[in-house]
């Protein structure tokens, strides 16, 4: 079943900002050997540009664990984890001698409800900006972003610096942000739209091939547009890789599909080492 959508979102200039929030439970043994379960929060945000999502599209987030992940990758847990550590390897230095600790995937998807069709998934048809702040998970330079793609590679993503003045972030010391292409399909534009001279009406941009506009600008049956999206899988690894005065190295990592992993790094389903699922697996 799907999650319920909200919509929550604000702008940045002309952009629009999709924001959710997530809690990801984990489990670990205390000193004397008592299992505890904590709860952790991860935010995804993403910048998109004003027409590059259908205006009743929602940002939806679902924790992805083993007893679910074939419902989003065609990995079992184990392979998909060493997808995400064979990931963050390839960014080569010490990121390819480092041992991921914890990996939190995420299920990170575009929603929409229609009459016709129910819920459904949208993609965003330009290049976006995503974030992800992992909160209690560790600090930014701790955290590796890995992204599956739709042939279930996985792929190291390339994060951007956040300055303290980052308006998407807040300039939030946890957080990372990265560029996420696009596979979405061309979105037809609100009804106020300008046609051109040739009377075929901007409102048709996303028509198929086959649909020809007819002479007063309207666009023939077979030209309706389809705006099936797909999930991206985050994971966020953490790479808590923390230097003590004395110059010791401690290997409290955690990772998170977008999945993130912390080495006291993180990889995020769009995995982050914290689906469209994109480790923060």
């Amino acid at each position: 079943m799907l999650p319920a959508i909200t919509a929550t979102r604000r702008t940045i200039g002309t952009d629009i900002v999709y924001e959710e929030t997530v809690d990801i439970e984990s489990t670990a043994e205390d000193e004397d050997g008592n299992s505890e379960t904590e709860t952790r929060s991860i935010k995804v945000a993403v910048q998109a540009a004003e027409h590059a999502l259908p205006e009743q599209a929602a940002l939806v987030l679902a924790p992805v664990n083993e007893e679910n992940v074939l419902l989003y990758l065609d990995s079992d847990w184990d392979e998909t984890m060493e997808a995400v550590a064979e990931a963050v390897r390839s960014g080569g230095g010490e990121d390819a001698l480092r041992k991921i600790e914890e990996v939190t995937l995420l299920d990170v998807s575009f929603q929409r409800d229609t009459i016709e069709n129910g819920i459904e998934e949208v993609e965003p048809n330009q290049t976006v900006v995503v974030s992800i702040d992992a909160g209690l998970f560790g600090k930014a330079e701790d955290l590796r972003v890995v992204h599956f793609l739709d042939d279930g590679t996985a792929e190291l993503m390339e994060l951007i610096p956040v300055e303290p003045d980052d308006e998407l972030t807040g300039g939030s010391d946890t957080a990372v942000k990265f560029w996420l292409e696009s596979t979405g399909e061309e979105i037809a534009l609100p009804e106020d739209s300008e046609s051109t001279d040739e009377g075929v009406s901007t409102d048709d941009a996303a028509s198929t091939d086959e649909g020809e506009s007819t002479e007063d600008g309207e666009s023939t049956d077979d030209g309706e547009s389809t705006d099936e999206g797909e999930t991206t899988d985050d994971a966020v690894s953490t790479d808590e890789s923390a230097t003590t005065e004395d110059g010791e190295t401690t290997d409290d990592g955690e990772s998170t599909e977008e999945a993130a992993s912390t080495d006291d790094a993180e990889t995020t389903d769009e995995g982050v080492s914290t689906d469209d699922a994109e480790p923060v697996e």
